[in-house]
């Protein structure tokens, strides 16, 4: 799969995006210490967060709108190191998705934070990739990330004290399915705890 520095450089793409244009309604908190399951809850954001599959329509609708041929290639968030269980059962958060137009060769980045998608990066690519239809995507990010956590992901973050966890769904041909990809990752530290999730039908692919 990716190797903890490729998994960083690419989620620094996707945490840059989304803290440009919804860092001012993102609420969040770095935790240094261990991942407390609090029963009282942080202030609500101001605005309804979304479910990946909920986020999706919203953004392909932009996408559209950008160019009429766009097709999904990847969608991704994160989840900061203080966020509790039950936030990540949730699956709720703002969102990036990665569309690609085959027919002008170009791709756009559409952030989704609460009901406002918005392009927020287009450009060229070198090379068009072979796209899944997202048709069949079942598995939305709470079930992806409750696999995750069933699958040693809970022990990881239990260990990893401020650990942040990353989900992203990709839906390029050489996976052979759409698949999410949840990885526990650790402030200071190489490893890192990857569970690939079969987004169609919930089978777990791979732990490492």
């Amino acid at each position: 799969m990716f190797s903890k520095k490729e998994w960083t450089i690419l989620i620094f793409l996707v945490v840059l995006v989304l803290a440009i244009y919804g860092g001012l309604l993102l609420v969040v908190t770095r935790g240094g210490g261990a991942r407390v399951e609090s029963a009282v809850s942080r202030p609500a954001p101001a605005w309804k967060a979304l479910t990946a599959r909920e986020a999706y329509p919203l953004a392909r609708e932009a996408a559209r709108a950008w160019q009429p041929d766009a097709q999904l290639s990847m969608a991704s968030s994160a989840w900061r190191g203080n966020a509790t269980s039950q936030e990540l059962l949730e699956g709720r958060t703002t969102w990036g998705f990665h569309f690609v137009s085959p027919a002008t060769g170009q791709f756009c980045v559409i952030s989704v934070v609460g009901d406002k998608a918005q392009v927020v990066e287009s450009g060229d690519i070198p090379r068009v990739p072979v796209l899944l239809e997202v048709a069949d995507w079942n598995i939305d990010s709470p079930q992806a990330l409750s696999l995750f956590l069933e699958h040693s992901g809970r022990d990881f973050l239990a260990a990893h004290a401020g650990a942040d966890v990353h989900l992203r769904l990709l839906a390029g041909v050489e996976n052979e399915t759409l698949l999410w990809l949840a990885v526990g990752l650790p402030a200071n530290d190489d490893l890192a705890h990857t569970v690939s999730i079969d987004a169609v039908t919930g089978a777990v692919v791979e732990i490492k």
